[in-house]
């Protein structure tokens, strides 16, 4: 992959966005897009998306790709610690994960909210300033604050 591409797709990932302009279409890493997006634990209706932006530039995704890098993806992101910062952060769990590896995801997605609602409800930080520290130096924001 050239520079170019790699901070591209870079600037693009950091984004969150999912919508594409015409420089993302034509120089995009199809696979590790689907990568990165399962990893975060988005839909496979994402790639509708990218279909319909690269549409008006007359650029078709390479859905094969795409597809097999969201699944190496999701590998990363249905595991029980994937789900507990999820739930930590009360994040939506959008039902990408299947089987055994479902069932530890939401193990620790209920785990990660019962703790940040724990943490919340108990007063565990009795300032504010400790409790702020707290919830923003773990990798997710909780937004399960109570104040």
């Amino acid at each position: 992959m050239s520079r170019s591409t790699a901070l591209i797709l870079g600037a693009f990932i950091l984004s969150g966005c999912a919508s594409l302009n015409q420089q993302q279409c034509e120089l995009s890493d199809w696979q590790k897009l689907g990568e990165q997006d399962g990893k975060r634990g988005y839909p496979a209706t994402r790639l509708e998306t990218y279909q319909s932006d690269c549409a008006e530039f007359f650029i078709e995704p390479d859905a094969n790709a795409y597809l097999a890098g969201r699944q190496q993806g999701l590998a990363d992101f249905c595991t029980e610690s994937s789900g507990f910062e999820a739930g930590w952060a009360d994040l939506p769990y959008q039902n990408v994960c299947q089987g055994e590896a479902e069932a530890a995801f939401l193990r620790g997605y209920l785990r990660g909210r019962d703790a940040a609602l724990f943490y919340c409800w108990t007063g565990a930080f009795s300032s504010f300033s400790l409790r702020h520290r707290f919830f923003y130096s773990y990798p997710f924001r909780s937004r399960l604050f109570c104040d």
